[in-house]
């Protein structure tokens, strides 16, 4: 994304818009399927990992959302709210990781997501993401 070589024409598929957002989806998959003490034993390290390709991620659907077709994906809960969640696990990897997506995410909130289901709300107090059920 940074040196500009990602193209919707692109004949290599790594090199399309679509690409980065494979990868996060298969991220999604393997992290799904654990438990979250097994993220969490890797440390902040894993977290940063985890970060770098949900930042993407909001990158590619931040710059090209609109042209991306997001039908192929199967897609029936949003990826940044896994994302969020998952980097939330920890107070450091919030603190660190979570809010700082979730800041950048605020910046352009008419961004094509792949849910219409709004950004997680942080509290002002703690900086713990709330859903509508909790009580701040």
């Amino acid at each position: 994304m940074r040196q500009g070589l990602l193209s919707s024409t692109a004949s290599n598929e790594s090199m399309t818009f679509s690409y980065p957002l494979k990868i996060a989806h298969s991220l999604l998959g393997v992290i799904s399927s654990l438990p979250t003490t097994s993220i969490e034993v890797h440390g902040m390290g894993i977290f940063e990992k985890i970060f770098e390709v949900s930042n993407t991620m909001l990158d590619v659907m931040q710059a090209y959302g609109n042209k991306i077709q997001n039908d192929h994906y199967g897609v029936t809960q949003d990826p940044f709210e896994i994302f969020i969640r998952t980097l939330s696990q920890t107070p450091n990897s919030q603190r660190q990781y979570a809010n700082l997506l979730l800041a950048k995410a605020a910046e352009k909130p008419e961004i094509q997501r792949f849910s219409q289901s709004p950004l997680p709300a942080l509290s002002a107090r703690t900086g713990v993401m709330i859903s509508d059920s909790d009580e701040v």
